[in-house]
Formats: structure tokens, sequence, C-alpha cells
């Protein structure tokens, strides 16, 4: 029973590896084909939430911009 959860440690610690490194592959793999237009339009849209804050818009459209960009760059 001594070796079980030193082995669930192992195994734990190489997926969680793995699965940085499928995320990694995946966010390289899907920014290449799909590149110039997703990170253009996160531009685009972190440039006008700024400038919707410097008009001086409540900050309640600000802050539900921002997750939905940082969603779609994630996806």
């Amino acid at each position: 029973h001594g070796d079980l959860p030193r082995a669930r440690r192992e195994v734990l610690a190489e997926t969680r590896r793995w699965v940085h490194a499928s995320s990694i592959i995946r966010g390289t793999a899907t920014v290449r084909p799909a590149g110039p237009p997703r990170p253009h339009m996160g531009l685009a849209e972190r440039r006008i939430a700024a400038s919707v804050i410097n008009h001086g818009v409540p900050r309640a459209t600000p802050a539900a911009v921002v997750p939905r960009a940082v969603h779609q760059e994630g996806t």
C-alpha cells in the first residue's frame, strides 16, 4: 500500500504535465491555421474596450467584454 500513493502522485503529476503540454499544443495548432483572424480580433476587442473605458462608459460593460475576449482567445 505504501507504493500506491506514490504511484498515484506520479501519475497525477504526469497527467498535469501532459494537460499543460496538450493545451499548449492545441493553442499553437489553432493559432497557425486561424492565426490572422483570431489574434487581430482579440486585439481589436481590447482596443475597443480601452476606448470605451476612455470615453467614460460605465465599468459594467468593459468588465463584461474583457472575460469574453479572454475566453475566445483560450478556445
